[in-house]
């Protein structure tokens, strides 16, 4: 879940909020909020004054600083409460910026001002992209009023739980319940940008309607694959080594008018994963747990799984890696890599003969889902 840091003030006490992380999404909304609460709308045209924080050079950080003084200084009209948002301040982390000269002076200037106090009646609200935590403006507005952080996690197992506990929130706040798994599928195609699953929540909201469940049969009818490429339940199709589907689905987005060279790339992409997951699981460093992939990676497989970078299966959410690691099971080493094989000459003929691009995708999925050769069997083991 996003951080959040509050001041020693009292809620009644706050005229300083500072909102910042690198999830814009969940920045912008708690500044929505934190407006609302200080200005209503039927005052916002007199007593709400944004000003752009927004600075590539000195000088516009100058005069970005500068309009900000003016505006917390400037009496509001007729006498009445005033509010500033100083927003998307996006130099603050910026040491060439922040440490110039000339910019120095309007910063400790604004430092002051919150520590000595705003005019009666006056609230400043500050948002930015990221900020130096130690700097004198982040703690003048620590002491003065509340500091709120809501950064996305750099650690792929920090993003995948933060998305979790993001999403159940998400949920709860739409009054919806979830059934059969329905999160995880849920996670598995739409990811873990907060703005995203935020848009995808409402959609099923809105589908469920007065039932209030969701079930991952509404997930899978309503929300967007945001997460891969179009061409994902068609790979999925193919690694479940089910033709009849993976037909009707080709036949479905080529209809759509998908290209297939997205399609193509789709399965190129997932038969190179099936390949590392087969590998993992003949050597014994992922077996699963109920549903979900659990690794025990160490030594050599530390080394060799780390230097795949984005593409290591382990930074994969672990119901998605759950279902690659199924569909390794079904497919011995040999086969997958005859597969792949397969697709790249598919992709010659397509792009040097006279049959149709479409017509071949249609065979090679046929092929690919094929039942030719035992699928592997996998161990599985008590966890």
């Amino acid at each position: 879940m996003p951080q959040r840091r509050g001041g020693s003030a009292s809620p009644k006490d706050r005229r300083v909020y500072l909102v910042y992380g690198t999830d814009e999404y969940l920045v912008s909304d708690a500044a929505r909020r934190i407006v609302a609460a200080l200005c209503p709308e039927e005052e916002r045209v007199f007593g709400l004054e944004e000003v752009p924080g927004e600075a590539a050079t000195i000088e516009e950080a100058v005069r970005a600083l500068r309009q900000c003084l003016v505006a917390v200084r400037t009496v509001g009209f007729f006498g009445g409460r005033k509010t500033v948002w100083f927003r998307n301040v996006d130099f603050l982390k910026n040491t060439v910026l922040t440490g110039s000269k000339a910019v120095q002076p309007w910063l400790a200037e604004l430092v002051a001002l919150i520590r000595g106090g705003l005019p009666e009646g006056h609230r400043l609200l500050v948002t930015a992209p990221e900020v130096d935590g130690r700097s004198a403006l982040v703690r003048a507005c620590r002491e003065a009023g509340e500091v709120q952080e809501y950064s996305v996690a750099t650690k792929a197992y920090q993003r995948i739980g933060a998305a979790r506990a993001q999403a159940q929130a998400f949920f709860t706040e739409a009054g919806l319940r979830l059934e059969g798994g329905a999160l995880d599928v849920f996670l598995d195609r739409v990811g873990a940008d907060t703005r995203i699953v935020a848009s995808e929540v409402e959609k099923l909201r809105l589908y469920v309607g007065a039932r209030k469940t969701v079930t991952p049969a509404d997930v899978r009818a309503v929300a967007s694959p945001h997460r891969v490429s179009e061409g994902w339940d068609l790979a999925d199709a193919v690694g479940a080594r089910d033709p009849a589907a993976a037909l009707a689905l080709v036949r479905q987005l080529l209809f759509q008018r998908v290209d297939w060279v997205v399609l193509m790339g789709g399965l190129e992409g997932r038969f190179r994963d099936l390949a590392v997951f087969r590998d993992c699981l003949d050597r014994g460093w992922v077996r699963m747990s109920g549903r979900q992939a659990q690794w025990r990676a160490e030594g050599e497989a530390e080394a060799l799984l780390g230097a795949l970078g984005a593409r290591d299966p382990r930074s994969y959410h672990p119901y998605r890696a759950g279902r690659l690691v199924e569909q390794a099971d079904r497919f011995t080493a040999p086969e997958i890599e005859g597969r792949r094989r397969l697709i790249l000459e598919t992709r010659e003929r397509m792009v040097s003969g006279t049959t149709a691009p479409e017509v071949l995708l249609e065979f090679l999925v046929l092929r690919l889902a094929g039942r030719g050769g035992r699928p592997a069997r996998m161990q599985r083991k008590a966890v």
